[in-house]
């Protein structure tokens, strides 16, 4: 018996902290990152100070230690989004080459067809991106639900939607 009103007590509990809204901050810009991370490192630091009773000269070797990896990552940072550039390019080209192939296939009204159909179908996939951002913006995404208090998210099955 008492495991019942405990287990019933815990989903009573549960549901309504999951019904709770909670807004999602706003995207922040790069400079407001970056100062946020300052404050935090320099709070990191003077608790770490204080709890391990650090010296000065340990005070520095650790500063010093944290600016080179964040350095390192910096440059890794920047070669991944160099990587990233190339893929894109070597993607774009293998689709111009695809297009190009496809297009001696075809007769000319064909080919015609099918880009149009190409254009209508990614002009429906920036419209679902958009209304999607818009979602998001207002903590309303079907997909994914309300944002969860603690910062996760529940998943929620997506309404199909009806053919028109």
């Amino acid at each position: 018996m008492k495991k019942i009103v405990y287990t019933l007590a815990c989903m009573a509990i549960g549901t309504f902290a999951m019904a709770q809204k909670s807004e999602m901050p706003p995207m922040r810009d790069q400079q407001e990152r970056k100062e946020m991370m300052e404050q935090k490192r320099v709070q990191h630091m003077a608790k770490m100070e204080q709890e391990l009773n650090l010296t000065k000269a340990q005070v520095s070797q650790i500063k010093a230690i944290q600016d080179r990896h964040q350095a390192q990552r910096e440059q890794e940072r920047i070669k991944n989004q160099e990587l990233r550039k190339q893929k894109m390019e070597a993607y774009k080209k293998d689709k111009q080459q695809m297009d190009d192939e496809i297009r001696k296939v075809l007769t000319p009204e064909q080919y015609a067809k099918w880009q149009a159909k190409k254009q209508e179908n990614m002009q429906k996939k920036q419209d679902m991106m958009q209304q999607r951002r818009k979602l998001m913006e207002t903590g309303k995404d079907r997909k994914w639900g309300q944002h969860s208090a603690h910062g996760g998210q529940k998943m929620v099955q997506p309404q199909k939607e009806k053919n028109k």
